[in-house]
Parts: structure tokens; sequence; C-alpha cells
């Protein structure tokens, strides 16, 4: 059985194919404790941001990637459609 945190990235990877495929985002990142090492605990969640997405697919992408696993929250930030405040936070790498 895989670790909670191996599942997660699981999710963000098939997240981002499911955005790149279905929502046609031009790029998508995954940030949060996910990406910081030894900061991923039983209670974290996986958060992806994502660039491209027509602001009519916002909420159905959404939607999509909260489906992508059934034992992880799975959060989306559309950078296109979010205030930048809430963009500071997110780190590119």
């Amino acid at each position: 059985m895989l670790l909670r945190e191996e599942r997660a990235g699981v999710a963000a990877r098939s997240a981002a194919a499911l955005l790149k495929e279905r929502f046609r985002a031009t790029k998508v990142v995954i940030f949060g404790s996910l990406v910081h090492k030894g900061s991923f605990t039983r209670w974290s969640d996986v958060d992806i941001s994502v660039w491209g997405i027509s602001p009519e697919d916002t909420f159905r992408a959404i939607g999509a990637v909260m489906e992508v696993a059934s034992d992880i929250e799975v959060n989306l930030v559309d950078v296109g459609t979010c205030r930048q405040r809430h963009l500071d936070g997110i780190v590119i790498a």
C-alpha cells in the first residue's frame, strides 16, 4: 500500500494530466506542503495552480480535480481568476 504522501503525488500528477488534456491548461504547478520535503502530514491536501483554462471551465475543472482522489483533498487555483494575494503564496520553480 502506498503511503499517503505517495498517493498525494499520484493524485497531483493525475490532476495535472487531466487539466492539460481535458481543459487545455497551458501550465500546471503543484505547490504547498506536497513540494516541501517533510511538510506533508496526514492532514495535508494537494494544492494545484493552473494557467490557460477558459473562465467558463473553471468550476468544471475544480470539480474534476476534486474527484481524482477519494481520500486526499485536491484544491485548484485558477490563476486567471484569483486575486494577487492568493498568487503570492504560489512559488513557481
